[in-house]
């Protein structure tokens, strides 16, 4: 199944992924030290994450929902055209 609107994504496992995030209240408390799933997806259009995460809700258990839905313009490719994952943005408090 495709979300209109989403050109391409990639999903990816990261720890400690409060590291970089300022952690001002308790709500970053239970995501420090544990393995996130982050999705980056492209669009040439604005996607809400909230109606991305309702299509997703229907066709993935939620063991395998990201915690992190994060839009950027385009994936990042090395010299091999392949995704940069190093070159992929932290998640912010906005992609929550």
């Amino acid at each position: 199944m495709k979300f209109g609107g989403v050109d391409d994504c990639i999903v990816i496992v990261k720890e400690n992924i409060n590291d970089n995030l300022q952690k001002s209240d308790d709500l970053l408390v239970k995501y420090e030290y544990e393995k996130r799933l982050i999705a980056y997806f492209t669009s040439k259009h604005k996607i809400l994450s909230t109606d991305l995460i309702l299509f997703l809700n229907d066709i993935l258990p939620s063991y395998s929902l990201p915690t992190f839905l994060v839009q950027i313009e385009s994936l990042p490719l090395n010299i091999n055209g392949k995704v940069d994952y190093e070159s992929l943005p932290e998640p912010s408090l906005n992609a929550l």
